[in-house]
C-alpha cells in the first residue's frame, strides 16, 4: 500500500491550528485514543495495522458501539410514593371524626358522576389531593381491622377533638404536604407520549447513528444517508456528517475502483460498484460488527471523549479548498472513487487562513445525549437526597403522632416537689371507698349514717387549712427576705460607687 502524501510545513501547521480550534481536547485524550484502538483490535483481530483508514475506522466504530448502548434507567431518579402514603395515614388517623366521615361514603358507594366544582361550597372531592385522602382513609380503615397493625394507630377519637390533638394533626398535615411536594417533583414518567430523559438520550444516540429524524417508537430508525449519487457527491457537501452510518461507509466502503481493505481486513467485502459497496446494507453490516466491540460504561464523559477523539482526526485538505476531511483523500484532494483512497469531506471551500468550524451532525446528537446523561445523573443524586428527606419527614411524623398515644399524667406523687421547694399538701385519708363506719378512721373522718358515706371531720379540715396557711406564710416570708436582700445589696453598691467617685475627685484637686 502506498504512503500518504506528506503535507508541507505550512499546511501541517494550519491543520494543527484548525484542530485545536475545533476540538476541545480533554487531558486524557491521548490515553483515550490508545484505549479506543486497543479495544477495537480485540474484535477485529485481522485488522491490517498498515491500513490507511484503520485509525479513523476504529474511532468511528467506538462511537457507534457507545451509541448502541442503553442509557441508565431514569426510574432510579424516582422517589417512591409509599413514604408519603404512610405519613398520610398517620395524618388521617390524627384527624377528627368529622373529617374522616368525608370519606366513609366515598369508600363504600363511589359516585359515577363528576363532582360539581363550580359551586362556592365545593365538595371535598374537588380537592386536588382528594384521591390521596381517600386512599389514606381506606388504608387506615383496613389497618384498624388488622390485629397486628391496629396498635400502630391506637388513637382514641376524643383525643383528636382536643386542642392538643388538633395541634398535633396540624403538624402532621404540614409534614404530609412536604412529603407530597417531594414525591411530585420526582414522580415516574407521565402519560403515554411523554418522553423521559432516558428515552431522549436513546433517541439522540440513535439519530447519531442513522441521522436526524422523529422518534419512530417501536419501529426501527431509517438510514437518512443513502448512496444516491457518486462516491464523491455522497461523501462530501451537505451529505457529509449526516450520520455515523454514512460516514463510516464513506471511509471504509469498497466499489469497483477502491477494492482494497482500506480499513483493515474483514471490515467490509465486495468489489462491485459504489451502488452495492456503499449501500446501507453494507453500512448495517459494519454497524453490527461495531456493536461487538468491547464496550465501556455509557457516560457523558465517555461520549464527549469519543467525539473529541474523532474530531481530532480531521485533516485539512490539500490545495486551495481548505476543507476538513476524515480518511484518505484522492490525489485531487476529493473523496472520489480511487484505488487507494476513501474519505468523507466536511464543509464548503473557504478562503485561505480563514477560521472555519466543522462539526458533523452526528457529533451534535452525541454531545446532546451526553448533556441528557448529565441531567439523569444529577436527578439521581437529588432523588437520593430527597429520599432521605422523606424518611426524615416520616420519622418526625411518627414522633409527633406518638404524643397522642401517651396517657395523661396522674396525680403527683408524694415524693415530687413543686416550685419554691415546698412539698405538696398531703391528701386526707377519707376517700370515696370509706362507705362504712368500720372503713372510716375515727381520727380523720366522721360517718354520715343518712348518706351512708364518710367525710373528713371538722378537726381534720381545720388542721388541713392551718397547714396550707402556714406554708403560704412561710413562702411569703421567704419572698420578703429575698426582696430586702436585693434592695440592700443595690444600696450598698450605690454607696460604694459614690465613695469611689469622691475619692477620684479629691486626688484630682
Amino acid at each position: 500500500m502506498g504512503k500518504r502524501q506528506k503535507k508541507t510545513a505550512e499546511e501541517e501547521s494550519r491543520s494543527k491550528r484548525q484542530i485545536q480550534r475545533n476540538v476541545n481536547k480533554s487531558p486524557g485524550y491521548t490515553l483515550a485514543l490508545i484505549l479506543i484502538i486497543a479495544a477495537a483490535n480485540q474484535v477485529f483481530q485481522h485488522a491490517d495495522a498498515a491500513a490507511k483508514n484503520l485509525e479513523e475506522f476504529m474511532v468511528l466504530c467506538r462511537l457507534i458501539s457507545l451509541a448502541q448502548l442503553t442509557p441508565p434507567d431514569q426510574r432510579k431518579s424516582v422517589v417512591k410514593d409509599s413514604i408519603t402514603a404512610e405519613i398520610g395515614v398517620l395524618n388521617m388517623s390524627a384527624s377528627t371524626s368529622t373529617w374522616q366521615n368525608n370519606f366513609v361514603t366515598a369508600s363504600t358507594t363511589p359516585s359515577k358522576d363528576a363532582p360539581d366544582c363550580t359551586k362556592a361550597a365545593k365538595p371535598i372531592s374537588c380537592d386536588e389531593n382528594y384521591e390521596r385522602y381517600k386512599a389514606a382513609y381506606d388504608k387506615l380503615k383496613a389497618a384498624l381491622q388488622d390485629d397486628e397493625k391496629k396498635e400502630s394507630y391506637a388513637v382514641k377519637p376524643p383525643i383528636t377533638e382536643t386542642a392538643t390533638g388538633k395541634r398535633v394533626q396540624k403538624q402532621l398535615d404540614k409534614l404530609a404536604r412536604q412529603a407530597r411536594t417531594i414525591a411530585s417533583q420526582h414522580a415516574p414518567a407521565g402519560p403515554t407520549g411523554h418522553i423521559t430523559l432516558s428515552q431522549k438520550a436513546k433517541h439522540e444516540l440513535q439519530q447519531a447513528i442513522y441521522g436526524t429524524q422523529a422518534d419512530p417508537g417501536a419501529t426501527k430508525y431509517n438510514h437518512i444517508w443513502t448512496n444516491t449519487g457518486t462516491r464523491n457527491t455522497d461523501c462530501s457537501g451537505n451529505k457529509a456528517g449526516t450520520s455515523l452510518s454514512g460516514d463510516i461507509i464513506c471511509v471504509c466502503g469498497k466499489d469497483g475502483t477502491q477494492n482494497t481493505d482500506i480499513c483493515g481486513a474483514g471490515i467490509t467485502d465486495g468489489t462491485g460498484n459504489w451502488g452495492t459497496g456503499g449501500s446501507t446494507t453494507k453500512a448495517a453490516e459494519i454497524l453490527e460488527k461495531c456493536a461487538k466491540a468491547e464496550q465501556s460504561e455509557l457516560s457523558s464523559t465517555n461520549l464527549r471523549q469519543a467525539v473529541a477523539t474523532a474530531l481530532s482526526l480531521l485533516k485539512e485538505t490539500g490545495g486551495a479548498g481548505h476543507k476538513l476531511v476524515l480518511g484518505t483523500e484522492a490525489d485531487d484532494n476529493t473523496c472520489k472513487t480511487s484505488a487507494d483512497a476513501a474519505c468523507v469531506q466536511y464543509g464548503a471551500a473557504v478562503s485561505a487562513n480563514k477560521e472555519v468550524k466543522i462539526q458533523p451532525k452526528w457529533a451534535d446528537h452525541i454531545l446532546e445525549a451526553a448533556n441528557v446523561l448529565d441531567t439523569i445523573e444529577k436527578a439521581k443524586e437529588r432523588a437520593t437526597t430527597e429520599r432521605q428527606h422523606s424518611e426524615d419527614l416520616k420519622q418526625r411524623a411518627e414522633a409527633v403522632y406518638a404524643t397522642l398515644t401517651i396517657p395523661k399524667d396522674t396525680d403527683p406523687r408524694q415524693d415530687q416537689q413543686v416550685s419554691g421547694g415546698v412539698a405538696p399538701v398531703q391528701h386526707n385519708k377519707c376517700t370515696l371507698k370509706n362507705k362504712t363506719v368500720d372503713e372510716c378512721p375515727t381520727d380523720h373522718c366522721e360517718y354520715n349514717s343518712k348518706k351512708r358515706n364518710a367525710k373528713p371531720d371538722q378537726d381534720q379540715k381545720t388542721q388541713h387549712q392551718e397547714q396550707e396557711m402556714g406554708q403560704w406564710r412561710e413562702q411569703e416570708q421567704l419572698d420578703v427576705q429575698k426582696t430586702s436582700t436585693t434592695k440592700r445589696n443595690a444600696r450598698l453598691t450605690k454607696d460604694a460607687n459614690g465613695r469611689i467617685i469622691l475619692a477620684k475627685i479629691s486626688v484630682f484637686l
